[in-house]
């Protein structure tokens, strides 16, 4: 069908022109629902299709004509307006308009025969089209009716057909959003809340695909918290919802990848209660979101775990820009890796870089294991600098030599080929701004080289700790102080964790006071940022 435009009126008076999905996403308690149904539309009407909705379907479905079946329907439409809690159980009565809208069609199509009309004119029925979304969703599986009631036929096991009472949650969800979604009237703004009720989120998506591509006549508003769910729509806008700050547009660059979509949408949708949103590196399960979990403890800080670095500057960049969504600030933390001291300098105030190497550099600071030490009731066996330079042998200063020489490498590469020629543009101009010479100075590139192995050449004899674990990786330097304090660096990473997220007076919380005074030195972000207005 032809897209129109259908434009969509939010609670604070502000316009979404165009055709495009909205999704209104947000916390379960920020009101998502109660504001989706404040939405109004000057010319469209609006359909909302409620999350308490019953998908019991009666072994025999109710005969009766097409104007009474679209007559109980309104009625319970209108009665799920006025209460919007409730459950609404009008499956029934949707079954039978579409079934009675069949029966009408075939007696038309049937007429136009036997007088010996054309009968390509008389549309597809919607009870047609609900058949085919049936099939494309369900493969295998066909939806069959007769006497006034709906069966399955399943291809692919042994019990070859079953009654709608049989049907899964999924399928008889299916069979009522479909059949709800082909009965809406041409023009309208269907609201949809929670549509992956009782789906996989795979699922889920494919059905609304399904109907969406038969349906360009409407404008779809889902209401969702299924961050998977949110972020395969395309081309869609984004509402967060607030309690207090209602429904607010949040801009979020289409071209991005959907992980990274989802990572912005789920920390938006924490301004409802939170202030600041901290994403870091690694996942649930890193010591990345750990540490940095028990480090920002308040409920005005909520921290993400984003995956890689660039991921964390993309999802600061995306709320940095997304300037609507109430006071939400962001800031990222990063290890240092083997990147080069170009790349810090360049770096955007809102991301901390960590003066480590990776994040097990954390329990090899001094101040660290010296409080760690102290509450376990154990002496290191050697010097903690003797422990650090036994763990770094010669491999490993080439291997940090040629990592540190790659990314310089790379990195230069990628600001020649990025850079701007000169203008006005020439063929001539143009072919000289192409043709980098980076990989035919073999002097230049063994001049980096020799400039980075002598770099940590020099840090590996350097007696400062910090020093040696912001050039070198800190796995094995982790391991190895784990090791002398009879633990295991998993095991230290959780006392570390529970330590810093003890309250005053439990068993932890003296550790916990040393443990903060020692990662200060490394400043951290600070734990707790002034509560919202």
């Amino acid at each position: 069908m032809i897209e129109v435009d259908i434009p969509i009126s939010l609670p604070d008076g502000s316009t979404l022109n165009g055709n495009s999905v909205v999704v209104i996403v947000g916390p379960n308690g920020s009101g998502k629902s109660r504001l989706a149904r404040q939405l109004t539309s000057p010319r469209h009407p609006i359909e909302i299709v409620s999350a308490s909705r019953s998908t019991r379907i009666s072994p025999q479905l109710p005969v009766m004509s097409n104007l009474q079946a679209r007559q109980q329907h309104d009625g319970q439409r209108n009665q799920a307006r006025s209460n919007p809690w409730e459950q609404i159980s009008d499956f029934d009565f949707v079954l039978a308009q579409l079934l009675s809208d069949d029966s009408d069609s075939a007696r038309q199509y049937r007429a136009a025969a036997k007088a010996g009309e054309s009968t390509a004119a008389i549309p597809q029925t919607a009870l047609e089209q609900v058949d085919e979304i049936w099939q494309e969703v369900f493969e295998g599986r066909t939806l069959s009716w007769k006497d006034w009631a709906a069966s399955v036929k399943n291809e692919s096991v042994p019990i070859s057909e079953y009654s709608a009472s049989q049907m899964s949650d999924g399928e008889r969800s299916a069979l009522y959003l479909a059949a709800k979604v082909m009965l809406t009237v041409t023009g309208s703004i269907l609201v949809v809340d929670e549509p992956e009720n009782h789906f996989h989120s795979s699922l889920a998506v494919r059905l609304w695909k399904s109907l969406q591509a038969r349906r360009g006549d409407l404008r779809f508003v889902f209401v969702t918290h299924d961050l998977t769910f949110a972020t395969a729509q395309s081309d869609a806008v984004f509402l967060i919802a607030g309690a207090t700050s209602g429904l607010q547009v949040l801009p979020i660059e289409l071209s991005l990848p959907d992980e990274l979509k989802r990572d912005i949408l789920g920390a938006a949708s924490f301004s409802y209660y939170a202030s600041r949103v901290v994403f870091c590196e690694g996942t649930f399960e890193s010591y990345d979101y750990r540490l940095f979990n028990a480090w920002f403890s308040g409920r005005d800080t909520v921290v993400a775990p984003v995956g890689s670095c660039d991921s964390v500057r993309e999802c600061v960049r995306a709320i940095h820009n997304g300037a609507l969504i109430g006071n939400l600030t962001s800031i990222g933390i990063i290890d240092r890796d083997f990147r080069p001291d170009s790349f810090f300098q360049h770096l955007e105030s809102s991301v901390h870089a960590l003066p480590i190497h990776e994040i097990e550099g954390i329990v090899c600071l001094p101040g660290v294991v010296d409080a760690l030490a102290g509450h376990l009731g154990r002496d290191l066996p050697a010097p903690l600098i003797d422990i650090v330079h036994s763990s770094i042998d010669d491999a490993a200063i080439l291997r940090v030599a040629y990592e540190r020489w790659k990314t310089s490498m790379l990195n230069e590469l990628q600001d020649r080929i990025t850079s701007k020629p000169g203008k006005p543009w020439t063929e001539e101009s143009l072919r000289a701004h192409s043709q980098s010479p980076l990989f035919a100075e073999k002097d230049t590139s063994s001049a980096i080289f020799d400039q980075e192995l002598k770099v940590v050449q020099s840090t590996a004899v350097s007696n400062d700790v910090q020093e040696l674990l912001a050039t070198f990786p800190c796995k094995p330097i982790a391991g190895a102080i784990a090791s002398a304090l009879n633990e295991s660096v998993s095991g230290l990473f959780a006392l570390v964790s529970r330590a810093l997220a003890a309250k005053s007076g439990s068993p932890l919380s003296a550790l916990g006071q040393s443990l903060e005074k020692a990662l200060v030195l490394i400043e951290l972000p600070e734990r707790m940022v002034e509560a919202r207005s």
